[in-house]
This record gives structure tokens, sequence and C-alpha cells, in this order.
């Protein structure tokens, strides 16, 4: 499940996503990217506030995630994994994937709280 997306990633900065369907029925979404083995180690905590802030966005837009996994690697790279129960139109796909691609890259700031409260959009987010 991982190879590809840690092949793909490479040196490369931005994240990369992976979808596909688990025998269970489940649709799955993995989200990897390279953070660099130095801040890899101090930010563990980082990961799970990651997560437990987009799980607010997900359920703001009445996506059900039932399972989440945060996985970092020796490397630097740290995987980010979503389970869904139902599967998603495009455009709720589209917004669920560019949200999280935002969130890997923005830096934390006083703005986000605004954005995870949805009293902002994303792209207020960004260029604030």
């Amino acid at each position: 499940m991982y190879q590809k997306l840690l092949e793909d990633l490479k040196d490369d900065v931005k994240p990369l996503d992976n979808k596909f369907q688990h025998v269970s029925g489940d649709t799955v979404f993995t989200f990897a990217v390279n953070q660099g083995r130095e801040q890899n180690e101090s930010q563990n905590v980082n990961h799970f506030t990651f997560m437990r802030e987009i799980t607010k966005v997900i359920e703001r837009n009445n996506i059900y995630c039932h399972k989440k996994i945060v996985e970092s690697f020796c490397n630097g790279v740290v995987t980010y994994t979503f389970y869904l129960k139902n599967p998603l139109d495009e455009k709720r796909e589209r917004l669920l994937r560019d949200y999280i691609r935002l969130f890997l890259i923005v830096p934390n700031t006083p703005l986000s709280e605004l954005f995870f409260q949805g009293k902002i959009g994303g792209q207020e987010l960004l260029w604030a």
C-alpha cells in the first residue's frame, strides 16, 4: 500500500495521496508527506494534533471517517490514512483531498482555528 507512495515521494516536498478500495468495502485515502528526519523525530505530537483538527474538517463536511492512522517512517516520511465507510461523490472527494493537502503544507496559524470552526474557507486561510 505504501510502497508506491514512498517511491513517488522521494525528495519531493509536496504531499502525495492514494485512494483504494479496501476488501471490507471501505474507501481508503492515504496521504504521504516528506517532513525530513530532523522534523519527524520532534513532531509526533503535531501529527496527532493534525489528525484531531482534520477530523473536525471531515465532520463539518458530513464525511464519516471511522478509522484514522498516522505512521512515521525513519526516513522522515509521515503517512496519514483515512477509512471511509461510504463512498464520496467527486466533489466531496476533491474537497477532502484539497483540505488535507492544504494542511500538510500550510503552517498552523491563528487563522487555522477559524478555518476548523468553519468561519473562513480554504482560500481565505491560504491568502490571509
